[in-house]
């Protein structure tokens, strides 16, 4: 099937990344409860709102992998993309160590990220991701979208919402060094207004 790109498609959302979170082996048992793979799926989904700024998203789970059908190997696809202002190439070893602390898993995780802003590559995946289970379908749940979808390609007003005062941005800063910088007492310009309540 030839993708025909869409103009308004292509103008809200220039970019996706597509991470895969595989369940390990030993824990696979656990999973075989839908409860606790939506419980999973929801963490998962919080943890890249709040680290990583995920605005849309959505998600499918697949109860086995093409090459051992017969496995039960449980994942967890999301095609998501961020708030304008976050890196789109994220760290992974840092994905994969907030990953395993979801799971309450000390050894590795298998983890996979790419980004991507080429249409072929995003309708790819989209293929893979929408791929049915029919035997499965009461394990694996429906699909699920999360967050909303954006209306249209803005700009940043580069306003605060709190004092109106414009912003300007001189580079990015990941949440985690805000937090060594905090630690250690160093300040560029002024605190945020809500610091000083």
């Amino acid at each position: 099937m030839k993708f025909k790109p869409n103009p308004r498609f292509l103008s809200v959302v220039p970019q996706f990344i597509y991470t895969v979170f595989t369940i390990p082996l030993e824990l696979r048992p656990k999973f075989f409860d839908p409860k606790k793979v939506r419980e999973l799926r929801g963490g998962l989904w919080k943890m890249l709102q709040k680290e990583y700024g995920a605005l849309f998203g959505f998600e499918a789970t697949h109860p086995i992998a093409e090459e051992h059908p017969e496995t039960f190997h449980p994942h967890l696809n999301f095609l998501w993309t961020q708030k304008p202002g976050h890196r789109p190439f994220i760290d992974v070893e840092r994905l994969r160590g907030k990953y395993q602390k979801i799971l309450g898993y000390h050894s590795t995780v298998n983890l996979y990220s790419q980004y991507s802003n080429k249409i072929p590559q995003i309708w790819k995946w989209c293929q893979y991701i929408t791929r049915v289970f029919p035997s499965l379908a009461k394990w694996c749940g429906p699909s699920k979208w999360y967050g909303k979808y954006p209306k249209s390609d803005q700009k940043e007003s580069c306003i605060c919402p709190e004092c109106n005062t414009k912003i300007y941005t001189l580079g990015y800063v990941d949440s985690y060094a805000y937090e060594s910088y905090s630690r250690y007492g160093w300040k560029v310009g002024t605190d945020p207004p809500w610091l000083n309540d």
